[in-house]
């Protein structure tokens, strides 16, 4: 739980303390962690595979039409078309599915994990918190995603323009996840009931909320940028490269427990 008139220093500190004394947790923290990224990067290339490959075949088929033959303006098989463009969106409707059961299992074991090791207290009502948490923000993130979809798909039909409908939608998911990851933070001590409260109150901190969240999105960018560099040279580098953001996502987790009450 936070201190009061701790500076950020001090939070990098606590946060640094409590890992020292609870470093088995933390290793179990950092496995799951890896757990999570590879299980979650298998399922997105699966369905994303699936999704262009049948989004492929649409544009296939569209060029394929004989334009000059007006009764074949649809192709020799319409339902085809319709059948690839259901294809698409089975594959990313399953993907999604997948994907949200998979974070929910592990956001709960690793935000589990920093609950024990910061406050092994009232794990029972960290369970309630997480699951009610989790599911309240699974409403946005679902209506996000459907209508990002929607209009993805009605771009490309070229049924629709709208000029800055990309930055706009990054824009909004980049909020959600400020108030989504501010909430998972908070069920690490606080009851349910205080949570949508104090979310807010911690949001609008910006004293406490942005060198947490600076320091994570550069560290994380980083390593990014570096492991994006070196892909395809030294594979030892890589690899310790990639640990090395694995863990400072781990870490993260714990300094947002310690800096957010």
């Amino acid at each position: 739980m936070a201190k009061k008139d701790e500076n950020f220093l001090d939070k990098l500190k606590r946060s640094l303390h409590i890992i020292n004394k609870n470093k088995r947790l933390f290793i179990i923290l950092i496995v799951s962690t890896i757990i999570m990224v590879l299980l979650t990067t298998l399922i997105t290339y699966k369905y994303s595979l699936s999704a262009i490959t049948h989004q492929q075949e649409v544009f296939d088929y569209i060029n394929s039409i004989n334009t000059t033959n007006p009764t074949q303006s649809l192709g020799e098989d319409p339902l085809e078309i319709y059948r690839h463009i259901q294809g698409v969106k089975t594959a990313l409707i399953t993907m999604s599915i997948l994907l949200g059961i998979a974070f929910f299992i592990f956001s709960g074991i690793n935000w589990g994990i920093t609950k024990l090791m910061t406050k092994k207290k009232d794990f029972k009502e960290y369970l309630k918190a997480f699951s009610a948490t989790f599911i309240a923000y699974a409403v946005p993130f679902s209506i996000f995603f459907y209508l990002t979809f929607k209009l993805a798909f009605r771009t490309a039909a070229g049924e629709i323009s709208i000029p800055g409908i990309n930055a706009l939608s990054w824009i909004f998911l980049l909020i959600i996840l400020y108030f989504f990851y501010i909430s998972l933070a908070l069920t690490t001590n606080t009851k349910l009931s205080d949570i949508p409260k104090k979310t807010l109150k911690n949001a609008l901190n910006f004293k406490i909320t942005a060198p947490v969240f600076l320091s994570t999105i550069f560290l994380v960018s980083l390593f990014s940028y570096s492991i994006f560099l070196f892909a395809e040279g030294n594979f030892i580098l890589l690899l310790m490269l990639i640990f090395l953001q694995l863990t400072t996502l781990s870490f993260s987790k714990v300094l947002f427990a310690v800096s957010f009450d």
